[in-house]
Order: C-alpha cells, then sequence, then structure tokens
C-alpha cells in the first residue's frame, strides 16, 4: 500500500498536481432563443469556459414547464402557449445561462378579418363575405354575424349579405373564441338609369360621357353595364363592360350592340343578326335569317336551352298587308336557323314585336294583326301557337313590349284612341300611363328590385319620358329614347 502511494505522489508530481483546475468563467446556451408550435421539440447545447474547469457540471430547467419542458440532455418540449425560460446553471450555482422559448399553438385564434371590407350594391342584390382567420390553422372558426341595420343589409350566419332598401349598414363578425371582431360597410344606392335620346347620353337625368371614348349603344343585364365605345384608339373599339374591353369588335353599318346573354354579344338593327362569343374570341353567327333580304328584326331573345328566338317580319305578297309576323329558331350550336310565320288559325299577323322567355322555357311572342282585317289586334303566343288576344285599341298600329319575368308576364301595350300606355301582369292590367305610346326603339326594363322603368313617346309633341312604376321619373326628353339600361 505505502509502495502505491509513493507512486500516486511520483506521478501527481510529475502531472503537476501542484497546480489547481481553473472555475468556470461562464456559461452559454445556445441558441439564445427558441420559437415552436406546440408538441414540436428541438435540442439545445450549453458550453463552459474555461473547458477544462473543475465545476463545469450544470442541471438543465424550466421556469414554466407547464410550457416547456426540458430534460438533462436539453432537448426542450413544447407543451402550451406561453413564454418560459429555459436555463442551464452550473451544480455549484455560480454561473447559469438562459434561452427564451416562445410557444404558440397554431390552434388557437388570434384575430380575424373580412373581405371584402366594403360592398356598393343595388336593391336585392346579394354578396357573400368571407371571414379570415390568423392563423389559418385555428381550430375554432366559429362566427356569429350580426348587422347595425337589417332594414339596409341583411347578413346570414354564413356571411351572406342581401340588399334591402337604400341606405348604409355595417356588418360584424365575431369569433367565437377570444372575441375578436372584422366588420364590413355595405352601401345601397339607387338604380342607375341610362338612357340614349337624339344621340345623347344621360344618366340618372344628367348627360354623361365615358372616358373611354363615344359610347354608341348600351345593355344592362342588372348587375353589370355593357357599352359598345368608339375610342379614339381604332383599336380598343369594342363592346366594354363595366368600363373594361371585353371584346375588341368593329360593328358595320347596319349593326347595333343591343343584348349580352352568358358568353354572347348580340347585334341587330332591324336588319341583320350577328352574335359573338367573347369567351371564344369568336363570331359564332353571321348568317342570313331568311332567303329574303327584306326582312325586318324587332326583338331578340336568348333562351336557357341555349337557343336564341329573333321575332320581326318577313315579306309575302300573297297575304293581306304583304307581311307575314316571324319567330327564326336559332339552334344552340348556332347552325340551324328554323322559321315559323305566327297566325291564328288560318290568318297571318303582320308583324311579331316582342319576344321573351319564362323561367320555365317558355317563348312567348306579342304580335300584330292590322287593324280594320278580321282577327286583328295583338296577339299572344306561347312556343308558336296562339294563346289570346290583348284587349286594347284594335285600330292601333304601334310599338307594343313584352317581358317574362320569372313565371310573370308582362306585356306592354299601346293605344291610339285611347293615348296610353296599358301596362298587363298576366292577364289583367297592372296600371296605365296616359298621354304617350311605347317607345319604338327601347324595351322597358325592370331593376333587380323588381321596379319597371318604361320609356314612352308622345307623337304629337315629340317628347319622351321615363316612368317608374307608373309614375313619372324624367320627362321632356328630346326625340325618342333608343336605348334604356338600368343597373341594379
Amino acid at each position: 500500500m505505502k509502495r502505491l502511494f509513493a507512486l500516486m505522489a511520483v506521478l501527481c508530481l510529475l502531472a503537476g498536481c501542484d497546480k489547481p483546475l481553473p472555475t468556470v468563467t461562464s456559461i452559454r446556451i445556445v441558441p439564445g432563443s427558441l420559437d415552436l408550435n406546440v408538441g414540436d421539440s428541438a435540442p439545445l447545447s450549453a458550453s463552459i469556459e474555461p473547458a477544462e474547469a473543475s465545476n463545469g457540471a450544470f442541471n438543465w430547467s424550466s421556469d414554466d414547464s407547464s410550457i416547456a419542458s426540458v430534460d438533462q440532455s436539453g432537448k426542450v418540449t413544447a407543451l402550451k402557449e406561453g413564454t418560459t425560460t429555459i436555463k442551464a446553471t452550473l451544480v455549484d450555482g455560480s454561473r447559469s445561462s438562459s434561452c427564451k422559448v416562445v410557444v404558440t399553438d397554431p390552434s388557437v385564434l388570434k384575430g380575424i378579418s373580412v373581405e371584402p371590407g366594403s360592398i356598393t350594391c343595388g336593391v336585392t342584390d346579394v354578396n357573400q363575405l368571407e371571414v379570415k382567420f390568423s392563423p389559418e390553422t385555428a381550430a375554432n372558426k366559429k362566427v356569429t354575424w350580426k348587422s347595425s341595420d337589417e332594414s339596409i343589409a341583411k347578413v346570414s350566419s354564413s356571411g351572406q349579405v342581401t340588399a334591402v332598401a337604400i341606405g348604409s349598414a355595417t356588418l360584424t363578425a365575431t369569433s367565437q373564441e377570444g372575441g375578436y371582431t372584422a366588420t364590413c360597410k355595405v352601401t345601397v344606392k339607387a338604380s342607375d338609369v341610362y338612357y340614349r335620346a337624339y344621340s345623347e347620353n344621360f344618366l340618372n337625368g344628367t348627360p354623361y360621357k365615358s372616358s373611354n371614348g363615344t359610347v354608341t349603344s348600351f345593355y344592362s343585364d342588372g348587375s353589370d353595364m355593357y357599352e359598345y365605345i368608339l375610342p379614339s384608339d381604332d383599336s380598343k373599339t369594342g363592346v366594354y363592360k363595366n368600363g373594361s374591353l371585353l371584346a375588341p369588335v368593329k360593328l358595320g353599318p347596319n349593326e347595333n350592340f343591343r343584348m349580352a346573354k352568358g358568353n354572347y354579344l348580340y347585334f341587330w338593327w332591324f336588319g341583320p343578326l350577328t352574335i359573338y362569343d367573347y369567351s371564344k374570341k369568336t363570331w359564332v353567327f353571321k348568317k342570313a335569317l331568311s332567303d329574303n333580304d327584306d326582312i325586318r328584326i324587332i326583338d331578340v331573345a336568348a333562351g336557357p336551352d341555349g337557343k336564341t328566338y329573333v321575332v320581326g317580319r318577313t315579306p309575302d305578297s300573297s297575304l293581306v298587308g304583304r307581311y307575314a309576323s316571324t319567330m327564326w329558331t336559332i339552334s344552340s350550336d348556332m347552325q340551324t336557323v328554323t322559321e315559323t310565320r305566327l297566325h291564328n288559325g288560318s290568318e297571318y299577323d303582320f308583324t311579331a314585336f316582342s319576344v321573351d322567355v319564362d323561367s320555365d322555357g317558355n317563348v312567348w311572342v306579342l304580335s300584330y294583326r292590322l287593324g280594320g282585317l278580321s282577327n286583328s289586334g295583338l296577339k299572344l303566343y306561347k312556343n308558336g301557337v296562339y294563346v289570346r288576344t290583348i284587349n286594347y285599341d284594335n285600330d292601333a298600329n304601334d310599338v307594343h313590349h313584352l317581358i317574362a319575368r320569372g313565371k310573370d308576364l308582362y306585356i306592354f301595350a299601346s293605344g291610339d284612341s285611347t293615348q296610353e300606355v296599358r301596362v298587363y301582369k298576366n292577364n289583367s292590367v297592372f296600371y296605365t300611363i296616359p298621354g304617350y305610346r311605347c317607345s319604338q326603339a327601347s324595351k322597358p326594363c325592370f331593376s333587380k328590385s323588381g321596379d319597371i322603368y318604361i320609356p314612352v313617346y308622345d307623337y304629337t309633341t315629340r317628347k319622351s319620358a321615363i316612368y317608374k312604376n307608373g309614375q313619372l321619373l324624367y320627362g321632356n326628353i328630346t326625340e325618342s329614347i333608343d336605348f334604356l339600361a338600368v343597373v341594379h
């Protein structure tokens, strides 16, 4: 045993055991901070200076182990949302280092927003709002909706907005978790009324010009405004939708933009009919409806089956009055034209004035037979079959219109002797407008809310007017109204 102690003494002298080992001057954790999601883990490492220090042993700890725990290898595990500090501390307590750990729970909602943040629309318009959640991975995405004024705008539990009346309202979404809120301001405006009279365009009774160029014709489906514009840059001539060029088409002298349905734009002005598919950027119909060049097109309607229905008249020397009321049906592939002459029994009418298709797909035509002839008067046809004669001034060789709205049928009939426009809804007189007759070129329009706008004309004074629901809206308009469009 003595020999062993002696040997150890010698070895100690040789190794310098007479010098004490240094102590730790610093301890450092890498990295100095961590951002983790709940359930994630990450390693930490700690180093001491100097490395050969005699008191270099250390322990790991967490200030809040319910937020993030750490084992003695330095592995950190995120447990719940919050912030804590992970420490490496020397066993003797003389030195320590820390790492800030921020734990995020991606299933916990932090806030919401609503898109769009504002809406401007017309009465009865329907829009969909979307709630954006932060973070997107939030587990609870339940919200409740509330309108500041349901008499102006209503909002459903799914964020669907229905405009009720003119005015403004604020729609608020509130999250179930956290009670976060976001809003959308809804402004419901009155319908915009466009009309063209004597080569001048008007908007709500005031002359208007487009910044894109000269507007020569227009149409609205109630939601969107379509205009045929001639800009100073000829390459940009064509049909514009809500101010943006939709179809760069150039029209001939006997063409006029009259209607937009689906992807199709329809052009006619008593003579040829042409149809342009703006989605394919090509003309899909550019053929004659008849072998006779003297036909007259009065009105056109597009059916849900893809067919196009055209009405007017065809010359026929064998008939009294020399014209036959005619409906042409263009097939859905735009390749075939079928001609049908309308008659009550064996007697042909003189001119078909108006055509429309109801929500059931029935094709309605309003046709006229010359006064003084047997069975004269205004005739109503359904799918090419005579239905009835409208009870009005049979001697009037005037203009008449028909509009199908849903399942309801509206007829606008002029009368010479009565000097009035008589508005029928289905089989009954809805109301009358005294002192005028129907405008020749432009049909009445419905707003999306169901208001009826009727252009009328006084042949004596050569003045026009526009009536809304039977009440004068704009009067003393020079000459006849060529185009009328109502947006919203």
